[in-house]
């Protein structure tokens, strides 16, 4: 038979899908709004730290109500809030399932998020109301309204707790046990109970959530007397403290509690505000890090964790200069609580995935180290050389390389260029790391360091055995000297290097071609219709024919040889007659004519350019040369 926790996960997938397409109440993006919320809330559960959302933050009765939250008319707004917010949404999920699962029950999550964030409040006694009476009116509906559910909770968790290995509470999802756990926290029988439950839930958010989560909660057992933690447990967690600085410090509550009541003449409101929101900032940056963390490394495969690093960094740097020495020792506080909290998470993430999950793992994880090393030192002779005994040895090539990217994204422009420097010192073997050295070149370019690109491709063009390697490394120089910096001088001598080393390569006439357009550009015109006429002779049917005629034609114009032009650019009407390519060359002859000053021919010309190619983009100055050819001839 099937179980009711699959066919409840059946129920609901159902559910979703259905809904998706044809519900007007848009509940599931509701549901995927709340489960966000539920998300935060439990990350910061024992803490004040938890924001809203930014989709909440625009709900007027909420800021409205959170503004005076010991006001009863506050507790109505809220409620009136939670009413809508289920219309539409609990009832249509209650027709499939019998109830709302906790990780996205309104009344649950915002709850939890209320007793929290407003403590000693009428607000705060509302939520505790609102969580409550959801987990038991849910919990009816999955174990039985005429069951104990809460003894038979107890049980489960005294059981799991004695060593059984049933899965604790498995009549509920994974996401929806930290919320029993929370409310046996809250109502359990005894206090040995609510101990276990509150242990669970510190193992459950260390795994799902992250460390600091995990040790507010240990903290809290570990400051009840006569707790229940085995040995083990309060090692392991005098370990994480020790790495973290004991982040929740009495110290780090009354500074904020000192920032939040500072006068006028101390700061004005604006400095603080601010500075509490970058606070607001960080926190929310490092749940998302933390929780994006252990989803991709539960899954077994390198994710994106990079921008969320980098969301750290900014929020964790505050660069603005603060007046007050308060808030400037608060932000050196929090920024070094941060960093040990980057290396607590990151060593937490190695010893736990590092050998039981794929080896790119790591790369995963780098970006964490990235931030932290960054946060923490100024000098990049000593972040090069703790990255380097970090990484495994088969990551060690190309570290310094991914380094640089992540600097760079940072705003970080001196530890980009040492980093790449370092990363192209690191590279002997050119033939085993030619894409790499590439990327390095395109990264130097980015930051307009040519000649640093140069040397690398020059490097790969005398170091790579396959040709194909060293045959496109020598024409991103060409490019480099053409494109860039139009030295086309030095573009033409690396061509000219190029039909030497490469005398049997596929990209020879494409070089041809450029040896032609480098010396008309170089105004060596003579040159250019040698060399543009040479390549027209040997490759009659490259598709660069067209404007290798065109530049040859310009080239004896620019010369003074009009009467060669104009028959070069006859000669492109001939073979090109319908396109724009066409209307260019008669508009030119007309051109040429004019500088002749056969100013009758020139009229002729631009009134049969009209004609024939009427839509033509050189219809326009050819009129404005009719206008004017016309006053000269009257």
């Amino acid at each position: 038979m099937l179980s009711v926790k699959f066919l409840n996960r059946f129920v609901l997938i159902v559910f979703l899908v259905f809904f998706c397409t044809v519900n007007s109440y848009g509940a599931i993006a509701d549901a995927k709004s709340w489960r966000d919320f539920g998300e935060r809330t439990l990350y910061f559960f024992s803490s004040d730290k938890c924001q809203l959302p930014n989709k909440f933050q625009l709900q007027k009765d909420l800021v409205t109500a959170f503004a005076k939250p010991n006001s009863q008319e506050s507790v109505l707004m809220i409620e009136r809030f939670l009413a809508q917010a289920l219309e539409g949404y609990e009832q249509n999920t209650f027709a499939w399932l019998g109830r709302v699962p906790f990780d996205i029950n309104p009344g649950c999550i915002l709850g939890l998020y209320l007793t929290d964030k407003f403590p000693d409040t009428k607000l705060s006694s509302a939520g505790k109301r609102m969580f409550a009476q959801s987990v038991e009116r849910s919990a009816m509906a999955v174990l039985g309204a005429t069951t104990l559910w809460q003894k038979l909770l107890e049980e489960k968790l005294l059981k799991t707790n004695a060593g059984s290995n049933e899965p604790l509470f498995d009549c509920f999802e994974s996401s929806e046990v930290p919320f029993l756990l929370i409310y046996l926290i809250k109502n359990g029988s005894s206090g040995t109970v609510r101990q276990i439950a509150r242990k669970n839930l510190a193992q459950y958010l260390e795994k799902n959530y992250g460390l600091e989560p995990a040790l507010r909660q240990y903290s809290i057992l570990l400051n009840q007397k006569d707790n229940t933690i085995d040995k083990s447990t309060k090692l392991k967690v005098a370990g994480y403290l020790e790495q973290t600085g004991a982040i929740y410090s009495e110290e780090e509550r009354q500074g904020l509690e000192a920032i939040r009541n500072m006068s006028p003449a101390e700061d004005n409101d604006k400095t603080r505000t601010a500075f509490l929101s970058q606070l607001d900032k960080l926190h929310n940056s490092l749940f998302v890090l933390f929780h994006r963390l252990r989803s991709s490394t539960k899954q077994g495969s390198a994710g994106q964790l990079g921008r969320y690093a980098e969301n750290v960094y900014s929020a964790a740097t505050m660069t603005e200069v603060m007046e007050s020495d308060l808030l400037n020792t608060f932000r050196q506080m929090k920024k070094q609580q941060t960093i040990r909290l980057l290396f607590a998470e990151y060593n937490w993430a190695r010893s736990r995935f590092g050998t039981s999950e794929p080896n790119d793992i790591f790369l995963n994880l780098e970006p964490i180290l990235f931030t932290a090393q960054l946060l923490d030192k100024d000098s990049f002779e000593q972040i090069s050389s703790e990255l380097s005994a970090e990484a495994p040895a088969e990551y060690v090539k190309g570290q310094m390389y991914r380094f640089s990217k992540f600097a760079q994204r940072l705003g970080r422009p001196y530890i980009l260029r040492m980093a790449l420097d370092v990363a192209v010192r690191q590279i002997n073997n050119v033939n085993d790391n030619v894409e790499l050295l590439d990327d390095i070149a395109e990264t130097y370019l980015t930051g307009n360091n040519h000649q640093k690109a140069i040397e690398i491709y020059d490097r790969i063009v005398q170091g790579a055995t396959e040709a194909n390697n060293a045959q496109e490394a020598q024409l991103k120089i060409i490019k480099i000297y053409a494109e860039q910096l139009k030295l086309y001088d030095r573009a033409i001598a690396e061509c000219q290097n190029y039909l030497k080393k490469f005398p049997n390569s596929d990209q020879i006439s494409q070089v041809e071609f450029l040896l032609g357009k480098l010396a008309y550009l170089s105004k060596d015109y003579t040159g250019a219709v040698g060399g543009l006429d040479s390549f027209c002779r040997k490759y009659p049917d490259n598709p660069q024919i067209s404007e290798a005629m065109t530049l040859a034609a310009i080239s004896r114009m620019s010369e003074g040889n009009t009467q060669d032009a104009i028959e070069r650019f006859g000669e492109i009407i001939g073979k090109y007659p319908d396109g724009d390519l066409a209307a260019k060359s008669k508009f030119l002859i007309g051109y040429t004519l004019v500088s002749e000053q056969k100013y009758s021919e020139a009229l002729e010309i631009f009134k049969q350019l009209i004609e024939q190619f009427p839509k033509s983009q050189y219809v326009k100055q050819a009129q404005s040369f009719i206008n004017r050819l016309g006053k000269v001839s009257r």
